[in-house]
């Protein structure tokens, strides 16, 4: 007795296990991460807190957002600058704000205006900042 049926299956086994079936492209890949010693320079009494976020402005300048002075579940603003940004060349200290304005800085990115905007995951807002740390807007609960 015949049972054709019975190769089904190792026909189909067969047909996923073809290397030419198997065979993927792979991702793109962007620049490589690389380290480069002694960037950034912090200023003197200005360390790094746990860092939350980094972005890159639209004139190449780097906004990094870290917990400065505060840890995490603040109950109120960390009064130590909160923003720093630096030259991305050099690594140079450009500037630095965000004192009392975070509880937690989180995520940071800049919109087609040029815009920062940070979220504040303690508190539970978004802010958006000019690049000097003006704020331009906030929502969201404080």
């Amino acid at each position: 007795m015949r049972r054709p049926w019975l190769a089904l299956p190792w026909v189909v086994i067969l047909a996923c296990i073809d290397p030419a079936a198997q065979e993927t492209s792979p991702a793109p890949m962007g620049e490589p991460y690389m380290v480069v010693e002694g960037w950034p320079t912090l200023p003197v009494g200005k360390p790094f807190g746990r860092v939350y976020g980094v972005a890159v402005a639209p004139n190449g300048e780097i906004f990094v957002a870290h917990g400065a002075d505060g840890g995490s579940a603040n109950a109120t603003p960390i009064s130590g600058d909160t923003i720093f940004v630096f030259d991305a060349a050099s690594g140079a200290f450009l500037r630095s704000f965000g004192g009392g304005l975070f509880r937690l800085p989180h995520a940071i990115t800049f919109d087609a205006l040029g815009h920062l905007w940070v979220t504040d995951s303690d508190a539970g807002e978004i802010v958006e900042l000019d690049v000097f740390g003006r704020v331009l807007s906030r929502a969201g609960a404080r």
